[in-house]
């Protein structure tokens, strides 16, 4: 396979990768999948949708996602995992702001939903992002996605995002994907 056909097929499963991230997010909130009693997303980390285990049955965890999404995690909460294995060239991360309600403003994703003091939760908002672990090889572009299923992505250089882009820098850089 030739390099751009690989990176073609690389930034195809990312962008898949995050659609499945969305689906478990849906399900976690949905169905209260952590058992905590209220209506929230996980934004912990994104191999926690495979790791985490509820109270009610401690001894399985709720796989939401494929286990090779999982452990494409570059900043899990656990080590349960081991390293961080690229899924198609890629590396996933939980995205830690959003635009807050205040024009031009960033909110923080993680909060503490349930009394526990663990940020790690939202009760409307998540967010991720997928980068390329070798620039210009395994791919070139970073994808963001959100509740709203939106996928952005733009060049950035093989650089990771840690926030949802703000209207002005959304409107001027980032392509949105159908």
């Amino acid at each position: 396979m030739r390099a751009r056909e690989r990176i073609a097929s690389n930034e195809r499963a990312a962008s898949d990768a995050l659609r499945q991230l969305v689906t478990a997010e849906a399900d976690f909130r949905l169905h209260d999948r952590d058992g905590n009693g209220i209506n929230d997303f996980w934004v912990g980390d994104v191999s926690g949708l495979y790791t985490l285990a509820p109270p009610r049955s401690p001894a399985t965890p709720l796989r939401l996602i494929p286990m090779d999404l999982a452990r494409a995690d570059a900043r899990p909460l656990g080590t349960s995992l081991g390293s961080p294995v690229p899924l198609s060239g890629y590396l996933f991360i939980v995205l830690q702001f959003h635009q807050g309600d205040d024009p031009g403003m960033q909110a923080v994703y993680g909060q503490d939903t349930d009394g526990t003091g663990r940020k790690v939760r939202n009760p409307s908002a998540f967010g991720f992002c997928a980068y390329p672990v070798e620039y210009g090889v395994t791919g070139r572009r970073t994808f963001l996605v959100n509740e709203g299923n939106t996928i952005l992505t733009f060049d950035m250089g093989g650089s990771p995002m840690i926030h949802w882009p703000l209207d002005e820098s959304l409107q001027s850089y980032w392509e949105k994907l159908d």
